[in-house]
């Protein structure tokens, strides 16, 4: 389901595709599909047709409706939502020997402190 099949023409038996420019077996939003004798380079056979088929960043792998969300302020999975559900525990380091103490913090986003 959601994937392109093969079509004879004559003695050649074509393949429908869609480009796949990263790779990661996800077409971009709006890919067209096209038929060729052979699997081409950077192609795949599944077809964008709805929200968790279609790659939201065809020049990342790592990005696609398949991957996990990660908390780095991107859409990993390509659903539309930023880091949801990918936070980080922190911890104050008061004494600043580089070990936090006391109840972790849940954060969103991931930050540097400053020196002082």
């Amino acid at each position: 389901m959601g994937h392109y099949g093969t079509c004879s023409v004559g003695a050649q038996t074509l393949v429908a595709c869609c480009a796949d420019i990263d790779r990661d077996g996800y077409a971009l939003v709006g890919a067209a599909m096209q038929m060729a004798c052979a699997w081409p380079v950077a192609t795949t056979s599944r077809a964008p047709t709805g929200l968790q088929s279609m790659d939201c960043d065809d020049t990342s792998a790592s990005v696609n409706p398949g991957a996990p969300e990660v908390c780095n302020g991107a859409d990993d999975n390509c659903n539309g939502t930023i880091d949801e559900g990918a936070t980080t525990a922190y911890f104050a380091d008061c004494d600043g020997d580089g070990h936090g103490a006391g109840s972790a913090v849940n954060a969103w986003y991931a930050f540097s402190p400053q020196a002082a």
